[in-house]
């Protein structure tokens, strides 16, 4: 299937602005549709996934990075696809992570007007032009989450995870002083629950 056309030149600003003209709504209407089933079918076959969230601008060397790309090859280890945001920092580590044991690796990109490049460890590489169409998918292919040190865009969609089958799994001990985040956990636990209910694996700490 053909991906929705993404150009940074045609973002449409205009759609929060207000009330516009009805064809202009329907039309957008159909862009979000189509962005939505353009999701569908890429994601229908890659497997349960375990998504990983975190800021785009600790790169490699940095211990964010280093630690989100071991928490990731645990997770690929006993076979769960891992998927991310498909940009640069924390989310390629654990796209790289992914790829280091031969997992797929996922990415769900947006379109910024400034950034947010796909990197380069994907298997499944997908652009959307909303954040909200984006964070839907995010969550509906993934039955856990690992959350790293972030801002606004990790922790943005946070408030949707008690609703969705798991719990958030990982949360650095920093994250939850910066942000207030609870339960607070004493270390970088990989730790995801089976598909099964009730089951836990856990992937151990984030050194090695």
């Amino acid at each position: 299937m053909t991906p929705p056309k993404s150009d940074r030149a045609h973002i449409d600003l205009s759609f929060l602005s207000g009330p516009r003209s009805r064809w202009k709504e329907f039309k957008t209407l159909l862009k979000i549709a189509q962005q939505f089933f353009y999701g569908f079918r890429k994601l229908h076959f890659v497997g349960p996934c375990v998504t990983f969230f975190g800021s785009a601008r600790y790169n490699e060397g940095h211990e964010y990075y280093e630690a989100t790309r071991s928490i990731a090859r645990r997770v690929g280890r006993v076979g769960f696809t891992v998927m991310t945001g498909g940009g640069p920092g924390l989310m390629e580590a654990a796209n790289r992570g992914a790829k280091d044991v031969g997992a797929t690796s996922v990415g769900c990109n947006i379109v910024l007007p400034m950034e947010q490049y796909a990197n380069p460890y994907l298997d499944v590489s997908l652009t959307f032009d909303h954040f909200f169409v984006r964070k839907v998918l995010l969550l509906k292919y993934s039955i856990c989450f690992v959350v790293m040190p972030g801002g606004a865009g990790t922790i943005g969609p946070r408030p949707e995870y008690p609703h969705t089958e798991n719990d958030v799994s990982a949360v650095p001990p920093d994250l939850n002083a910066r942000y207030g985040l609870n339960p607070p956990h004493s270390e970088v636990v990989g730790a995801c629950r089976e598909i099964q209910p009730g089951k836990t694996l856990d992937m151990g700490c984030c050194g090695g």
